[in-house]
């Protein structure tokens, strides 16, 4: 018994409308999942236009390789290509300190300690060590930059 016969001389615009549909509700979600179906969709209706005796299991088949072959290309063009937006540092606050001024809250030791920016306390490492590598207490610092949470800082 072949499960899918019922396509088996089937029109090809089942498949365009099926492609149209999906892409339909793609607009709807803007979620780029049902983009890559709707594609196989397509694929699918042009391989039954060109070859109008293949079976419903070969079209079934043909659409869901087509479906996980564009999923696969497009994701990676999409990650190549990126979202257009720049890349913003709104929910990563230690990115926004650089240039700020900042305060020694300790004499620093091995070039590491704490600083206070604008009232708030955060971890830090000199970025260059002076001549002795350290920095005292209420020494007045620039941010240069932050890596992992920390501020790396410098003498103003």
């Amino acid at each position: 018994m072949d499960l899918f016969g019922w396509l088996t001389g089937a029109s090809p615009w089942w498949w365009v409308a099926l492609g149209v549909a999906l892409g339909a509700a793609e607009m709807l979600t803007f979620s780029y999942v049902l983009l890559w179906p709707a594609l196989g969709a397509f694929g699918a209706a042009l391989a039954l236009w060109l070859l109008p005796g293949m079976g419903g299991g070969a079209q079934i088949a043909l659409f869901a390789a087509l479906s996980v072959v564009s999923a696969f290309a497009g994701r990676a063009w999409l990650r190549r290509r990126g979202d257009g937006e720049p890349v913003s540092s709104l929910n990563r606050r230690s990115e926004q300190m650089a240039g700020r001024a900042a305060r020694a809250m300790a004499d620093f030791e091995s070039g590491e300690g704490a600083v206070e920016v604008d009232g708030v306390r955060w971890p830090a490492r000199l970025a260059s060590a002076g001549s002795d590598g350290e920095a005292k207490e209420g020494a007045a610092l620039v941010v240069e930059r932050a890596a992992d949470g920390v501020l790396i800082v410098r003498p103003r």
